[in-house]
């Protein structure tokens, strides 16, 4: 599909507000509507992604939902991670045709807003934010000429109770993996997307966030040690004290990742508001696009 880009993000934009716009009216026509506009996005994102495949074009296509699977509401939350891991599940089977470098930098805040959705107080879209970064790992590692199985490294034994602290160092786990897999300038887009969470999102991500902060610069055991109890207190003395004086705790201070402007100045930049926000689902109850917009 030959389309501008500014034509596609349009199109995408126009075809997922039908797919959102039926969220929150549970009636049997509704989620048959719901589901057939579901299917004709999922149609035009194979079509905008196989006629050309590359990284480029994953990112390009997956920023399209990126505000929906941020949203406030949890439905919403949920269907922007389901398109993102229908997207990717696209992408993964499309590898053989891929082209183009595989550091791509955006790659590396893609990545980031995955990781940080893990933990989302719903279930289900931490299943399909997790089911996403697999698939992104494995197309990373194929572009790069590596074992694809090396994705699989980031799920270890799943305990049918996990404690909090365990939860975290699933956390790191797959931060760690993560690390070895992205470039420089990808790491370093990935820890720009952890800071500003730190600062400047919602509580449940804020502790991911820290904990990924210190995965991606390989520091792991020095948030997270052999005595548990200690873990929780600690990890909350260090987002206080990043909130507070503006700068990261002092055993990461000086680590060439963090050294560069940019990264340090996030600490007390608020994250601007996006070129293009797709509509306000949350102040218009049945939302549609404009004249404009398609």
């Amino acid at each position: 599909m030959c389309l501008d880009p500014f034509l596609q993000s349009r199109l995408l934009r126009a075809a997922a507000s039908k797919t959102f716009g039926a969220i929150g009216r549970n009636n049997i026509s509704n989620l048959v509507m719901q589901r057939m506009h579901m299917g004709n996005l999922e149609g035009l994102l194979w079509c905008l992604l196989s006629s050309a495949p590359s990284l480029d074009r994953l990112n390009f296509l997956w920023e399209q939902f990126t505000f929906w699977m941020e949203a406030v509401d949890a439905q919403h939350r949920a269907l922007g991670m389901r398109a993102s891991t229908t997207l990717m599940s696209f992408a993964a089977l499309l590898l053989p045709h891929f082209e183009g470098s595989p550091d791509v930098p955006e790659v590396g805040d893609m990545a980031a807003r995955l990781s940080l959705s893990i933990g989302d107080p719903e279930e289900t879209i931490g299943c399909d934010a997790m089911e996403s970064l697999y698939w992104l790992t494995r197309i990373l590692l194929h572009q790069r000429g590596q074992d694809m199985r090396g994705a699989d490294e980031m799920f270890g034994e799943c305990p049918l109770e996990p404690s909090q602290v365990q939860c975290y160092r699933d956390l790191a786990r797959v931060g760690e993996v993560l690390r070895k897999i992205l470039s420089e300038e990808q790491n370093r887009s990935f820890l720009q997307r952890t800071i500003l969470a730190i600062h400047h999102g919602r509580m449940h991500v804020k502790t991911p966030a820290l904990v990924f902060l210190y995965a991606i610069l390989g520091e792991t055991s020095l948030l997270i040690g052999d005595k548990e109890e200690e873990v929780p207190g600690r990890i909350m003395r260090k987002l206080v004290l990043m909130k507070c004086c503006h700068e990261p705790p002092k055993e990461l201070q000086g680590h060439s990742l963090l050294l560069r402007p940019p990264l340090l100045s996030s600490l007390q930049q608020p994250p601007g508001p996006p070129a293009e926000r797709a509509p306000n689902h949350q102040e218009h109850e049945s939302p549609s696009m404009s004249d404009d917009d398609i």
